[in-house]
């Protein structure tokens, strides 16, 4: 477990500087995991593009948090367009992930963990995207590692 836990500390670090290299917040985290998985980075940059900033920068649910959610998705569903049945079950691990973020934040609103209206800061994005992050080391992470 200690060597997770480094590697996952690290990706927090590589997931921020992606951030201040000019990715969104959704895009910064989702790349950060994209050895995971089998789909061009360049997909997941396009795919993830309209959620940063609170969704497409109306300061709503968390870009970074959504990332998180995204790779619920990825490693959860069975891929059956025909006859989806793990939806319900992907929802449940993503209301997880929120209510968690949530318990410790009171929110998962961009402009109130901004402090955009109420000049009271609450989380900065750096920290938002190292608390998804997080998410994923806690709550998803033996679900990627069978992706390796």
């Amino acid at each position: 477990m200690g060597e997770i836990c480094i590697i996952m500390e690290s990706r927090k670090q590589i997931a921020v500087n992606k951030w201040k290299s000019g990715l969104n917040c959704c895009q910064a985290v989702l790349l950060t995991y994209s050895d995971f998985f089998t789909i061009d980075e360049e997909i997941l940059f396009k795919i993830s593009e309209g959620f940063g900033s609170g969704v497409s920068g109306l300061r709503r649910t968390c870009g970074a948090l959504l990332a998180a959610v995204m790779i619920a998705g990825l490693v959860n569903s069975d891929g059956d367009i025909n006859n989806p049945k793990t939806k319900h079950q992907t929802y449940a691990i993503g209301q997880d992930l929120i209510k968690e973020f949530e318990s410790k934040y009171s929110t998962s609103i961009c402009s109130e963990l901004k402090g955009i209206n109420s000049s009271k800061l609450i989380l900065p994005c750096n920290l938002c995207i190292e608390e998804a992050c997080n998410l994923i080391e806690n709550k998803l992470l033996n679900k990627l590692e069978s992706f390796k």
